[in-house]
This record gives C-alpha cells, structure tokens and sequence, in this order.
C-alpha cells in the first residue's frame, strides 16, 4: 500500500476510502498467493496505471467532473481492478 499511495501522490491522485479499502484487499490477496513472476513495484505500478485509466473513463461521463479538482484527483472503488 505504501507503493501504491507513494506513486499516486507523485501523480497527484489519492484514493477515496473505500478505494483503499479495495486496493488493500487486491494487493493482500495477490501477494497470498504469488504468481512465479511477481514483482511489488511492478504489480502496484500496473494496478496504478490501469486505476488511473479506468477513472479517466469515467470521470469523463460525469457532467462538471473536469471543474473539481477533488474529483480529478481521487481513485474510486470502481477504478480499481486488476
């Protein structure tokens, strides 16, 4: 967590609480059961990457998002999927 809340910040995004909650239960079962090729900042950076992605496409649909810094910047549960 401490990976992925470190390079979010330096993308200037957060994650809402219970995106947190999500990524934490995500990265917890991932590193349970390690595939052969797992690597932390690697695996995270990709989970930040396509969290960032998702939440682009929907931030997008959403009328006015683009004025609100507070909801161009905070990565949401639905944002997060690996």
């Amino acid at each position: 967590m401490a990976i992925l809340q470190s390079m979010l910040r330096e993308r200037e995004y957060k994650l809402s609480e219970a995106a947190g909650t999500k990524a934490l239960e995500l990265l917890t079962e991932l590193t349970a059961h390690k595939p052969e090729n797992f690597a932390n900042a690697r695996d995270v950076r990709n989970l930040m990457e396509n969290a960032i992605a998702n939440h682009a496409s929907r931030i997008v649909t959403i009328p006015g998002a683009q004025e609100d810094k507070e909801k161009l910047s905070t990565i949401e549960p639905e944002d997060i999927k690996i």
